[in-house]
This record gives C-alpha cells, structure tokens and sequence, in this order.
C-alpha cells in the first residue's frame, strides 16, 4: 500500500506562489513524495490556499486534480487532538492565537498515520513527536 503524505500550506504555497527561497525545494520535495505515495490536502490546507485561487473552489479543485493531489477530510479525534496541543502550547506561553489551523494539519496527519511535508517542522515536532515529518 503506498504512503500517504499530507501537504503543509507552506510548502503549497512556495509553488503558487514561485517563492524564490523555497520554491526549488519544495518542487524537488513535492515531485519525490509523489513517486513514493499519495500527497493530501486537508479542508484547512485548502482554506489556507484558497486566496490563491481568488477564493474560488472550481479553479483550487482543478489545479488539485491536475496535480494528482487527493483530498481527505480531517477526522473528529483529529480535532481533539489539535486542540489538546493547541492548549499546551497556550499555556507553555505560546502568543500565537491563529496557530489554531497548523495543529489541526499535524493532528489529521499523526492521527491518519500519513508523514507532513512541511518546511517549518519545528512546532509539529514539539506538539507531535510521534508524527513523520518530511522537511529540509
């Protein structure tokens, strides 16, 4: 059964974006998980691309689809999960409300036992240990 690997929004939006730091490697990262497993996005991921696609779901699902990037709903226990880390990182004096989004990717991820590929692995690491994350 080929793996599945979940899209961070930062590493999504170094493509559509053509970000001159990241782009590279977010191409080479994207194109080398697709030749191992299936790449995924999530309602969050695509909520937080969307401003891309000028908040329009035919043009976002069309890109998606001639990329051969699937879609996955976030399960319930996911979202426990997002905010049980989210409260811990609240409390560990974490200022950051809006980082409410980034716990719900690396909950969905651990839970659906998917890898993240994300450049920004730090926060996924402290908040979920256990989750494979694919980063540079």
């Amino acid at each position: 059964m080929k793996s599945r690997i979940l899209l961070d929004t930062n590493v999504i939006l170094d493509l559509l974006t053509m970000d001159e730091t990241w782009f590279d490697w977010s191409v080479q990262a994207i194109a080398a998980q697709q030749k191992t497993g299936s790449l995924v996005l999530n309602p969050v991921v695509c909520a937080e691309i969307s401003r891309a696609f000028d908040y329009n779901w035919a043009k976002l699902d069309a890109w998606r689809r001639a990329a051969g990037i699937e879609l996955e709903t976030i399960p319930f226990e996911a979202g426990v999960l997002a905010a049980k880390a989210h409260s811990e990182y609240r409390s560990r004096g974490g200022q950051r409300i809006a980082t409410l989004p980034d716990f719900f990717i690396g909950a969905h991820a651990l839970f659906a036992g998917h890898a993240l590929l994300t450049r920004d692995a730090s926060r996924y690491k402290t908040y979920f240990p256990k989750l494979k994350i694919i980063s540079p």
